[in-house]
């Protein structure tokens, strides 16, 4: 999401705080910013992808930038849930 916008910011920050609560301080938290649209969501999943990262979840914070991100994936063969 979007760092200047508050929603973002705490968006964010609440997921971060869960993560570390479930998963400890040593669990690793890559973030791509853009803003709310589909548009940025492919954007951050091309990102994602060429970087070979393995990751057990991903977190988007809107609806659309989920879209995006999935858009992505399913071209890519991807199955969400089950990759």
């Amino acid at each position: 999401g979007v760092d200047r916008m508050i929603s973002g910011a705490r968006r964010f920050a609440g997921f971060a705080r869960a993560l570390r609560e479930a998963w400890g301080e040593s669990a690793r938290i890559t973030r791509y910013r853009g803003d709310y649209t589909a548009a940025s969501g492919r954007a951050a999943a091309e990102r994602f992808l060429a970087e070979g990262g393995p990751a057990s979840a991903i977190f988007a914070t809107s609806d659309e930038l989920a879209t995006g991100v999935l858009e992505v994936l399913s071209a890519r063969g991807v199955s969400i849930p089950r990759d």
